[in-house]
Parts: C-alpha cells; structure tokens; sequence
C-alpha cells in the first residue's frame, strides 16, 4: 500500500506542474482512482488482517517509498502491486486493485 499511496503523492506533485492536455487526466485517472478503487479496497483489506492474539489489526502505513529513478515509477507500481496481490489470490475484494492500477496514467510520459 505505500506503493500506491507514494503514486498518488507523485501524481498531485506532477498536477500542480505540469499544465499540459493530460492534465484532468491526472485528477480523474490518477488521483481519484488511486483513492477510490486502489487504496480504499487496500486499506479495507489491511484493516481487516489480525496481527496480534490480543485483538489488534494491522493498519495502512503512510510510509515513504523512493521509487527507483532509473526506472519508471508507473512501471514499478505495477509490478510491485501484481507481486503483492499474488500473495492473497482468494481475496475478492482485491481482485480489481490490479486492473484499476494498470488503468492509470504513467506520469513520467508527461
């Protein structure tokens, strides 16, 4: 999930520079996308998991992930995104995290 949430951080950077023709693109792909059908499911997923005996479930992290600069960012969230959902095939609510994903816009291109 930081995955997700350090793109969306990337895609409000880009959106407040870049004026071009893609830009409500950024917004409604991007952004709200990301929020609505990526980390929402994600977060709801994460918050359902118990990591203790005593009751206590995990929670989203918020933590920073610095992309790799040789690469492109949006291919490194896909990438990253398929390895970790492969790690729970019979999760439903998952399933369309990684369409949603692969649907968005590779702000490096812009």
């Amino acid at each position: 999930m930081v995955v997700q949430y350090c793109y969306l951080l990337l895609t409000i950077e880009k959106m407040w520079t870049y004026d071009g023709p893609s830009r409500g693109r950024l917004v409604t792909n991007n952004i709200m996308n990301l929020m609505l059908t990526v980390l929402r499911p994600l977060a709801l997923f994460l918050v359902a998991q118990p990591i203790s005996q005593d009751g206590k479930n995990a929670a989203p992290p918020f933590n920073l992930y610095k992309f790799d600069e040789n690469n492109s960012a949006f291919e490194q969230l896909k990438s990253l995104t398929s390895d970790a959902l492969k790690s729970y095939p019979n999760a439903a609510e998952l399933k369309p995290v990684e369409h949603f994903v692969n649907e968005l816009v590779d702000i490096s291109k812009l």
